[in-house]
């Protein structure tokens, strides 16, 4: 079971009471569906608990009787087979070619209808992989509607047509938890809350580790640049010309070559700025040498 399907499964349980979110719901799911005409009413989906909410939708609120057929290729279709009922509910839902008024009478309807837009045409992708939810419509005018409905209830929703195929979605993750939380997949959406707490925390967990990392090769570079530097300096017979503090202090690092600064500091009793600047001095001199 992908992540998708777990969330229409989750959609699918809910059974709501109220006449007006019923006909909301389905119509949804019809119009967003292959085919709703008074020649054909026909529904795809590769779920069969998808297929049997539609029906109990359809008989439940329409008073009318549909299909449910899986195909030899285990495609689950829902076909209403009456014509005199396939005008019935086309009247109800549709306006020429655009969705009929009146579909969302009342706020809960707008819940219950984006469910059945879910139910119909949507999809989740995994989030531990990216943060996309997206409605695969069946026309451009189904998109461009869709589009429209969206803007005014969940921010910055994009459109697309790739192949012929036009898609409305959203690629951010407060937009995924809000439209998950809105259509009542209450669950899948405490999902994605705690998927996104644990990839921030991963996050800056490795970010701490890769300043670390930087920070250990950094102190080792320097510990071996100034080592050699030293060797240098005593290998030109330099060391006894240098001043009394730049001595002791080529003598301390030759002697801790993989202690850090911090740890010389303590050794010598020097300050970290006064040790720094004259491990950077004898550096300086090796160079000249």
């Amino acid at each position: 079971m992908s992540f998708s399907s777990d969330v229409k499964s989750e959609l699918c349980q809910i059974k709501s009471h109220k006449s007006c979110c019923l006909v909301s719901e389905c119509a949804g799911m019809l119009l967003f569906s292959r085919s709703l005409t008074d020649e054909k009413i026909s529904f795809c989906t590769d779920f069969d608990f998808v297929a049997e909410h539609l029906c109990y939708l359809i008989k439940k609120r329409l008073k009318i009787t549909a299909e449910h057929i899986i195909t030899d290729g285990g495609v689950n279709k829902v076909e209403v087979m009456s014509k005199r009922d396939r005008e019935t509910i086309v009247a109800r839902m549709k306006n020429g070619d655009k969705p009929a008024d009146g579909l969302i009478q009342n706020e809960c309807c707008l819940a219950a209808f984006l469910r059945g837009v879910f139910l119909s045409c949507g999809n989740l992708t995994d989030p531990n992989k990216e943060y996309r939810l997206e409605f695969i419509c069946p026309s451009r005018l189904m998109a461009q509607y869709l589009y429209g409905f969206l803007s005014g209830i969940i921010e910055n929703p994009k459109m697309a047509e790739r192949d012929g195929v036009y898609y409305v979605y959203y690629k951010h993750s407060e937009a995924v938890e809000d439209m998950l939380t809105l259509v009542g997949a209450a669950n899948a959406a405490l999902e994605v809350m705690e998927i996104k707490v644990e990839k921030d925390m991963r996050n800056k967990l490795n970010r701490v580790n890769n300043f670390e990392n930087a920070n250990l090769a950094k102190t080792v570079n320097a510990a071996v640049d100034q080592t050699e530097a030293i060797k240098k300096i005593i290998a030109a017979g330099k060391l006894d010309s240098l001043s009394e503090a730049l001595r002791e202090t080529a003598i301390l690092r030759k002697e801790n070559p993989d202690s850090s600064l911090s740890q010389l500091c303590k050794i010598s009793g020097c300050s970290r700025s006064g040790l720094n600047h004259r491990l950077k001095r004898l550096i300086e001199i090796a160079n000249e040498l």
